[in-house]
This record gives C-alpha cells, structure tokens and sequence, in this order.
C-alpha cells in the first residue's frame, strides 16, 4: 500500500504550533475512526456512522445524560451568526494543584498487579502548561508511566504503560494465534468493571465498537483486545471525542486507558446544507485550484474544534472526501459553505473509500497525543507500526468464520 505523509492547507493564517497540533491530531485520530465510520451506498455519499449504540450493549449500565467528570465542559451547538457553534471557554474555571494531580495519578496506576514493584518516582521536569489537563511521567526500574490528569475536576483521563525492553518483555506481553482466551462478553465485563471500580460513566450517545484483536499502539507488536467509544449525536460525529481501552488478552486487566471527551447535550444541524451541497462546494473549491479529482468518495457532519486560532469553540463542518492523488479531504462550514482546509498527502483508509474492508497500516504516535507538547511536534513524534490486526469478537464462543480469522 502506497503510504504518504499528510499536509494541510488552511483558507486561514495559522500559527506554526496549532498547524503541527491540528496535523498530529488529525492523524491519531483518523486511525482511531478506521472502525467506525463506513462509507455507505447513498447518492450523496453521506458516510453510515457504525458502532453499537450503547444502550444496546453491557455498558448501558454506566451511560448517563450527565457530565462525567472525566469529561471537559462543554454544552449545546447552536445556530449563530457564525455557523452552528459550540462555545468553549476555560479560563475562569479553578484548575486542581499539580502535586495533587500526581498524587492521583499514582494511585491510579498502584492498580495495576504489573506495577506493584515498580516503586514509581515522578520525572517533575517533563511537564508544561496545558489549561485543560496535567500531563505527568513516572519512572520505574523497568517502566515508564504516562499519564494525565484532567485540570479542573482532577480525574485521571490517560494512562500507559512503556516497558524497558533491555530488561526483557512485558509481563503481559502474548502471541496470538488467531484463537481467543476469552469471549467477547468476557472481555466486556472486565472493561466494565474496570469503568465502574474508578466510577466512569458513558455519554448516552457513545457508540461501541469492540472488542477487536489488535497490536497495540504503545506496544508496537504486542497483542491486546481494544474497545472504542465515540460521540455520535443527531447522526454527527463529535471529532475527537474516544474512549479506549487496551485489555490483556490472558488475564483480561487493562492495561492501557484513555478518555477524551468534550460533554456535548446537544447538536442542531436544522440550519446546515445537505450533504449533496457541501460536495458540489468542495469539488468547485478544487477545481478551481486546477486538482485533478476523480469522484467524491464520501462526506459526513463533524463537530470539531473551530481550528483557526481565533477560539477554541467548535463548529459544525462537512468533511468531503475525494478520490485524487493529491487531495484528501475539503472541510467546509456546514452553515456558510466556507471552506475551511483542505487536507493533502493523506494516507489511504476506510474512513474516505466507499468499502470499510481495506486493511491498512497506518502512521501511529509511540506514545499519545494528549503527551506532544508544542516543543516536541512533527515527523520525529511518529513511528511507523507494524501492519494492525483487526478481528473483532463472535458473539458466542463459536468457531471463528475464516473470513474472521486474522
């Protein structure tokens, strides 16, 4: 598969920082989407949002309407002048102490039966100003923790494990050989209870997709089975709004964790376009750019962070994908029609082709997003994985089809 960095074009003069960011992002989170959204069959190429709707699955037990603390602020997209927005404003919001962020973390990873010995210390020199979390890194005589603590209500929202390998595997490292140790309502009640032991809620409007057999980001080659929950409200997919958990595919204990989510109640979209409109702006935009495009493969309703520097507020925006050489993606304002970028150089993948089966390989980061600060953005903060593993789970604990096996 022919595989090609990604680079954006803005309509809007950005900062060199927030460009790298908003790159970064991008592609963490593209590869996070590749089960979720397939490209359904519809004239107007609207995408078929996947996943399971939470109340339909094990998980219904912990969704609420109610902001978890996890979770940052947020409210309802609403019609403005500007397009349908969301606001975001944290600067008068009380930010917890730093020492008591570390604090919690540790006792959050003390948990953990593989960091019992550990005897973790903080590294207090990785750190730097975010308004909305508290990164933090811990070493151990064979480990490195990372985690982050969220600002203002100080729960913990990310948690990974980094084994030393020069002092030989992780205790939870596994093969895998196409047959499963536990069924997917196992590995389901031990994800649940994991949630429910550090009093985790679900957004009623998650979707779930999992649990799959993959080799885990931070891991590179190691096995675990991952579950995803995204945001999914009035058919409007909330871009970068995911849950994941990594669970070891033996024992079935979490072994890595993340949660990033901006509470959204609701989202109108009575004043936006049709997806019919927001294509035919999009191949317009192009071709007066003199792009070659051959067809558009798909487009779908995001709320995501407004992206211009001017705020951080989020807005409404059609994401159209292109069949092109060059070109990946326009982003137009859902309301006004404005193009906002367009994304060239993307790596091919399920979420811009009309058929959700192609397997790829895609550019992971070693470690996570939510870890990259401003300093420490570009090509050097990506590792080439090896090729990912996606097999989900039967229902029962039948024979696996071959088309299932991995």
């Amino acid at each position: 598969m022919k595989m090609v960095w990604l680079g954006v074009h803005s309509t809007k003069r950005r900062s060199g920082n927030r460009s790298a960011a908003v790159v970064m992002v991008f592609l963490f989170t593209l590869g996070m989407l590749v089960p979720v959204i397939a490209a359904g069959a519809a004239p107007s190429h609207l995408v078929t949002m996947g996943g399971t709707p939470i109340q339909d699955s094990v998980f219904n037990e912990i969704a609420t309407q109610v902001q978890d603390d996890a979770m940052l602020p947020g409210g309802a997209a609403e019609p403005t002048l500007n397009g349908i927005r969301l606001p975001i404003d944290y600067s008068g919001l009380e930010r917890v102490d730093e020492s008591v962020a570390a604090e919690t973390m540790l006792q959050f990873a003390a948990q953990s039966s593989y960091l019992t010995d550990q005897n973790l210390t903080r590294d207090v020199v990785w750190t730097w100003d975010n308004p909305t979390y508290w990164p933090l890194r811990f070493f151990g005589p064979n480990v490195t923790v990372y985690g982050a603590v969220n600002a203002f209500s100080g729960k913990v929202i990310d948690f990974q494990i980094a084994w030393d390998y020069s002092h030989g595997s992780s205790p939870y490292w596994r093969e895998y050989n196409g047959t499963d140790p536990m069924s997917k309502a196992e590995v389901e009640a031990h994800a649940l209870e994991f949630l429910k032991n550090n009093n985790y809620t679900l957004d009623v409007c998650s979707r779930y997709i999992g649990p799959q057999v993959e080799r885990g980001i931070q891991y590179v080659s190691q096995y675990v089975y991952k579950l995803r929950f995204f945001d999914i409200i009035s058919e409007v997919l909330v871009w970068g709004n995911v849950i994941e958990l990594d669970v070891d595919i033996d024992t079935g204990e979490v072994v890595s964790f993340w949660y990033h989510w901006v509470f959204v109640s609701s989202i109108s979209t009575l004043a936006s376009m049709s997806g019919g409109w927001a294509e035919t702006m999009a191949l317009i935009h192009l071709r007066a750019l003199n792009e070659p495009i051959a067809s558009v493969e798909s487009s779908v309703l995001l709320l995501s962070e407004d992206g211009s520097g001017d705020s951080d507020d989020y807005r409404l925006t059609w994401a159209v994908s292109v069949d092109s050489e060059r070109v990946g993606s326009v982003y137009l304002d859902a309301v006004t029609g404005e193009v906002l970028s367009v994304s060239y150089y993307m790596l091919a993948s399920p979420i811009l082709e009309s058929s959700p089966q192609r397997t790829l390989a895609p550019l992971w980061f070693f470690i996570p997003v939510v870890f990259l600060p401003s300093a420490v953005t570009g090509l050097a903060a990506f590792r080439l994985a090896r090729r990912r593993v996606w097999k989900s789970l039967p229902e029962s604990d039948a024979e696996p089809s071959p088309s299932e096996r991995p």
